[in-house]
């Protein structure tokens, strides 16, 4: 199943966001229920309306990524196979008033990854997958990998 076509941003609450994508992992189209008013929503693809006096930022960078020196563990070589085949990812931030989200692609699907606190740079978490970026910088991980495995990503140029 296709998990997520493109997003479009409205205004509404950002609280609705998480229960939105758990209703989208569970089905392939939903509808929106918001005072009132059903909002239908096409197949692979989720809104969010926030309050008039919220604003939401959405920008996508796009970034290569690589194992580093040395020869590639085994988990960043599984790493690299969950990534689009040309090591190009194009990661989507979308952020208003205090909730930031990042959504890329991981093991052919679009991945949803909630911002958690960090003591440096934005940390991105869903699943088991790590995105953590600061400046021109990223590296990409997995929480359950106890080898290391990590993936160095910078803005392709």
């Amino acid at each position: 199943m296709r998990f997520l076509s493109y997003l479009t941003l409205k205004r509404w609450s950002l609280s609705v966001l998480a229960a939105s994508v758990w209703v989208l992992w569970g089905a392939s189209a939903f509808t929106v229920h918001a005072a009132e008013k059903t909002v239908p929503v096409p197949r692979n693809q989720f809104q969010l309306e926030f309050a008039p006096d919220e604003v939401a930022i959405q920008q996508s960078r796009t970034y290569n990524c690589v194992t580093g020196a040395g020869t590639p563990t085994e988990a960043q070589k599984a790493l690299l196979a969950s990534l689009p085949a040309d090591r190009k990812v194009t990661v989507t931030y979308v952020s208003a008033d205090i909730a930031s989200l990042a959504i890329m692609p991981v093991d052919g699907k679009m991945l949803v990854l909630a911002n958690v606190m960090s003591a440096d740079g934005a940390k991105y978490v869903a699943d088991r997958y790590i995105w953590w970026s600061r400046g021109d910088k990223a590296f990409f991980s997995r929480s359950d990998d106890e080898k290391g495995g990590q993936l160095d990503c910078q803005i392709a140029r």
